[in-house]
């Protein structure tokens, strides 16, 4: 075994900010998210060197907006839904689209909960 051999991978993270986090809140779901970075699909696991934790919200429910994303964003989603109008091939008033775009975003304020999003990436 080699010098270099015997120095630790750096895996093994405590995370104080993560327990506390979980321990402060007990009650809270977790929820784990990847950013794009986070895998390089050579390997099916991959260590992540970046992770944070922040009490936040998180869009708990189907949704055709973009369901290849995981909003915990209000901003993001409202932006999104409004992008999904497709207003750029219509004659219809900016101020239609404003206020579909506000209808439809209200439709999911329910569903929006309170979570421990942690985030992992590299």
């Amino acid at each position: 075994m080699t010098e270099r051999e015997k120095l630790p991978t750096g895996y093994l993270m405590k995370h104080e900010h993560i327990r506390k986090l979980i321990m402060e809140n007990p009650d809270l779901p977790l929820v784990f998210l990847a950013t794009d970075e986070a895998c390089s699909y050579d390997y099916q696991t991959m260590f992540c060197s970046t992770v944070t934790a922040q009490i936040g919200e998180v869009l708990d429910c189907q949704q055709d907006v973009n369901d290849e994303v995981v909003y915990t964003d209000h901003d993001d989603f409202e932006e999104a839904v409004f992008e999904s109008l497709d207003c750029a091939y219509d004659d219809r008033p900016q101020e239609w689209y404003e206020a579909e775009t506000k209808r439809i975003v209200a439709e999911y304020d329910p569903y929006w909960r309170k979570a421990i999003l942690i985030t992992v990436g590299n």
